[in-house]
Parts: C-alpha cells; sequence; structure tokens
C-alpha cells in the first residue's frame, strides 16, 4: 500500500504552533478511499479504503477541550484497510483475486509541528 497523504483539520478549540489541535474524532473520522495496494504475487493494483483507531497513549490526561480529551502524538496509530477492489495475480488465467483483507496494521501520522508544545507546568 503506498501510504496515503491527507491533512487534517483540527477541531480542538485552541492552538498550538499556530494549527488548530486535534480532538479523537477529527482522526476516527478520516477516511481515505481510492487506496491502491499490491500483495505479493497480486501485482495488478487493486484498491480500497483507509480509516484509523486511536489507542489510550493518543489522548492527553487532563488536558481537555469543551470536555473532550486532545490528541497528542503517543506513537503509530492502528488503521484499517478494507479492500473494495482486490489485487489481480495476471501469470494466471484468469487473473486470480488476492484472497486477503481486510488488513490491519500501524501507521506514523506525521505533523507539521518541529518543537514540543508542552501544555501547563
Amino acid at each position: 500500500m503506498l501510504p496515503p497523504t491527507t491533512t487534517l483539520s483540527g477541531s480542538g478549540g485552541f492552538q498550538a504552533q499556530g494549527g488548530t489541535v486535534c480532538v479523537p474524532s477529527d482522526i476516527t473520522s478520516v477516511s481515505l478511499s481510492g487506496i491502491r495496494y499490491t500483495a505479493g504475487a497480486f501485482t495488478v493494483p487493486g484498491s480500497g479504503t483507509v480509516t484509523f483507531k486511536l489507542d489510550a497513549v493518543h489522548h492527553t490526561g487532563r488536558l481537555r477541550t469543551g470536555g473532550i480529551q486532545v490528541v497528542v502524538n503517543g506513537g503509530p496509530v492502528e488503521f484499517h484497510f478494507r479492500v473494495d477492489l482486490k489485487a489481480k495475480d495476471k501469470t494466471k488465467n484468469p487473473p486470480a483475486e488476492d484472497p486477503a483483507g481486510p488488513y490491519e496494521g500501524r501507521a506514523d501520522l506525521r505533523s507539521a509541528a518541529q518543537r514540543t508544545v508542552h501544555a501547563g507546568n
């Protein structure tokens, strides 16, 4: 799978380093469709949809905005890849379809912020 690129819009109600902070639903509501993938012998690309899930380490303990926890960088997040169009092995006649899927794993979300932000003392 080629890593998808998207811009997240924060709805946290305050800013850190010039950008509005994210609350969990800003990330868990993201659905990226049309993401191409190949798998092993299945070299004719298929496509699917990526969604994300956050663990507790991605939420602040006490810092909240409107009663909702703020998202922090707690490392890789879980992703779910639903296959919409299966990749194919064109060496078979007829072409064989990838029998696997959905796929799950971990992904890094990258921030444009270049320095650590500390809230409070």
